[in-house]
């Protein structure tokens, strides 16, 4: 197989060029001319990068952002990968996803109730998302090793410490899956593992911590993830234990609890597939037409489901502003507020 010289560069740029504005024209020009690019707002150098490359060889399938099969939940994140390359069963990404994440340094408590949520999750019927590394991550993809995506932060092809090269074979020979937004031979580096977090939380429906000291990388993912619109949730924990430390800190900035599988189980259940639109004959979508009072902006924003932030960024107004109006339609029962602080249309006959 052969990535075409254009996404190939892409992959080079990842996380530096945003794609999304340029998709619809990506479906029918690949590669667009330098006019599109710089009309989307690509840098001019970044324009010479993704017009002159070369196509790389791969042994691996992947997936190109403009692609049916690319997960619509990561199409929705800023700086989107422009190429997912896949080892193992890809119709993991077709299950509802959670991502297990915490501390590499985590104590033996914290290993057992990572395994323990992954399981829920797994026989609850999603895939557990993580990223390999030692501690949380480990437990959370050995408790779940059919039914986990392991997200790299280097490429497929890219040597393995002899621990991870383990869990990534029993992962695939369980029917798991490897992911990775780096060009096959693209070694790890310390500004890898930061873009891999970014991949994880927008792959997921909602990002579980564990176990997280103050400084942890888990944290980061669990900020990705709510910049994302995604749930967060944490496991509680001591104070005195410096190990739960993050957790409470998101606990008490507005984080779920999650306290076993019955605290997961709602993020696996009652939503349709991502991308799919409801059955015939199912339960009624929102009005296609805004209520009294409602700019078409919100409606439209409201209809996705996003936090407060958001949805003043969407509309253009100031935050305290739209907050009062969302007061005012939870009142009358034109939109329901979802936890993690989202704002969701209600659907209505």
């Amino acid at each position: 197989m052969e990535v075409p010289a254009f996404w190939a560069e892409a992959c080079r740029l990842s996380a530096r060029v945003d794609l999304r504005p340029l998709v619809p024209l990506l479906r029918r020009q690949a590669p667009p001319d330098p006019q599109a690019l710089t009309a989307a707002g690509v840098a001019p150098r970044h324009v010479r990068r993704l017009l002159g490359g070369a196509p790389v060889s791969t042994r691996h399938p992947f997936l190109r952002l403009v692609d049916d099969a690319y997960p619509p939940l990561l199409a929705q994140v800023e700086h989107p990968p422009a190429v997912l390359f896949l080892r193992g069963n890809p119709a993991l990404l077709d299950a509802p996803r959670i991502a297990v994440v915490g501390s590499r340094s985590c104590t033996p408590k914290g290993r057992r109730m990572a395994g323990r949520l992954a399981q829920a999750i797994a026989q609850g019927g999603g895939v557990v998302v993580s990223g390999l590394a030692h501690g949380i991550d480990q437990a959370a993809h050995e408790a779940s090793l059919s039914r986990t995506i392991a997200v790299l932060g280097q490429g497929l092809d890219q040597p393995l410490t002899r621990r991870q090269a383990d869990l990534a074979r029993r992962i695939i020979d369980a029917g798991g899956l490897l992911v990775s937004e780096f060009l096959p031979t693209h070694p790890a580096s310390r500004y890898t593992f930061p873009q891999r977090n970014r991949v994880i939380a927008g792959l997921s429906k909602a990002t579980v911590v564990v176990e997280a000291g103050r400084r942890s990388g888990a944290l980061v993912t669990a900020r990705l993830a709510l910049a994302a619109g995604r749930e967060v949730l944490a496991v509680p924990g001591s104070p005195l234990d410096p190990a739960s430390v993050g957790c409470l800190d998101l606990i008490a900035d507005g984080a779920a609890l999650a306290r076993d599988g019955r605290d997961i189980q709602p993020y696996l259940q009652g939503t349709p597939a991502e991308g799919a639109a409801s059955p015939s004959g199912g339960p009624p979508g929102p009005d296609p037409t805004p209520p009294p009072g409602m700019s078409r902006p919100l409606y439209d924003a409201l209809a996705e489901g996003c936090s407060l932030d958001v949805l003043a960024a969407r509309v253009g107004a100031p935050v305290y502003e739209v907050s009062a109006t969302l007061a005012a339609l939870e009142l009358t029962g034109v939109v329901e507020r979802l936890p993690g602080e989202r704002f969701v249309l209600r659907s209505h006959p």
